[in-house]
């Protein structure tokens, strides 16, 4: 009886092993050039920011949200992107849940 509890508990171990090696490790945030194709602002306040994948990562354009504790850092350097015709390199998680990924990072390419 003893050997059999052993054995049910060294199985059910590796099976949650199996699990856990199997599972989808998320990207973590990375750098992204893009074409900013609109900026705005949302009723409640909150900023969103329309990108295309210069490399294609993402079919088509993409929203993005901006944080509102950089949300007037980030505005300037998307609206001189868009003044001076330029590109931006972003730094985004695209596994986030939310619908409007998060921008954690913004450049103006030169």
């Amino acid at each position: 009886m003893k050997s059999l509890k052993k054995a049910l508990v060294v199985g059910a171990c590796l099976m949650a092993l199996c699990f856990a090696l199997n599972q989808e490790v998320p990207a973590a945030d990375a750098w992204y050039e893009c074409q900013v194709n609109m900026l705005g602002q949302m009723a409640d306040g909150s900023v969103i920011l329309l990108l295309t994948h210069v490399g294609s990562t993402w079919p088509g354009t993409k929203w993005f949200n901006i944080p509102q504790a950089k949300s007037k850092e980030f505005m300037a350097v998307i609206l001189t992107a868009i003044s001076c015709n330029k590109n931006v390199t972003a730094m985004i998680d695209l596994n986030q849940a939310q619908n409007y990924p998060d921008v954690k990072g913004l450049t103006i390419n030169n």
